[in-house]
Formats: structure tokens, sequence, C-alpha cells
């Protein structure tokens, strides 16, 4: 009983989920939004609870929505979003690079993500979104540095 009031709210981001047009890219803007407002020490730590909180609640997730990937379950955008931002200076420009970097990893699934995407477990739906997360975060880290 007490999923249908907990699990709704933490993994539709507040409600983000229920937007009707592309939920996934506006949970990925607000956690976006959201990190450029946290101070930078903080991040990690914030990426981990929220991956932890989405972690645990995948399984009830799919019980309470009726799906194996409920398209209203965004904590997983939101998560690698700020993996994606993790380390990075403070940069309007570059925290959008960061956002269409990892909306297109998200969506396209390169190998080994559409690997974790194909997988039965519950914690899938989560685990690719945090690994395109890692990758952008990777490919944005090199980039910065071969700039600066």
């Amino acid at each position: 009983m007490w999923r249908k009031f907990l699990v709704p709210p933490v993994v539709t981001f507040l409600g983000v989920g229920y937007i009707p047009v592309v939920p996934a890219t506006f949970a990925s803007a607000a956690s976006a939004v959201l990190v450029w407002f946290l101070p930078g020490s903080w991040l990690i730590y914030w990426a981990l609870a929220f991956s932890a909180a989405g972690l645990c609640v995948c399984r009830s997730s799919q019980d309470v929505f009726g799906s194996r990937d409920p398209k209203h379950f965004v904590m997983d955008e939101v998560c690698g979003m700020m993996i994606s931002l993790l380390w990075l200076p403070k940069s309007a420009g570059l925290y959008l690079i960061a956002f269409i970097l990892f909306r297109i990893l998200d969506i396209w699934k390169p190998w080994p993500i559409s690997r974790i995407q194909e997988s039965r477990h519950a914690t899938s739906i989560m685990w690719d979104d945090l690994l395109a997360g890692v990758f952008a975060n990777l490919i944005l880290q090199a980039a910065v540095r071969v700039v600066m």
C-alpha cells in the first residue's frame, strides 16, 4: 500500500514524469537546473542519494505503473544528468552540451548501454541512464581538458 503513495513522487521527480510530451527530456533539463544551484562539492552526494533511491524503487515502480519500463519513471534521467555534470566547471554552454550529449546517448543507446536496456532486471531502468551519464561525463572531461 505504501508504494502507491511513496513511489510516484520519487520516480516522477515530483511530477515531472507526468508531463505529457518528452518527460525524460524535461526531467534531464530540471536536473541540470537543480545541479546549477547546488554547491559543486555536494553534487556527488546528491547523485549517489538519488541513484540509490531510484535503484531501490525500480521493482516497486514496475508494480505501481504496471510496466517493465514505465514512461513516468524519470529518476533515471535525473541521475544520469547529474552524473554527466559531475566535476565539470559551471558554464551555461558546457551544461547545454552535457544535456544534449546525455540525451543523445540516452536515446541512441550505444553498446554497452543497449545491452543493459535489454536486460530483464528491474534495475536496468536506472543502469542504462547511469552509464549514459558516465559516458557523457568522460567525453566532456576529455573535451574540457583539450580545450582548456
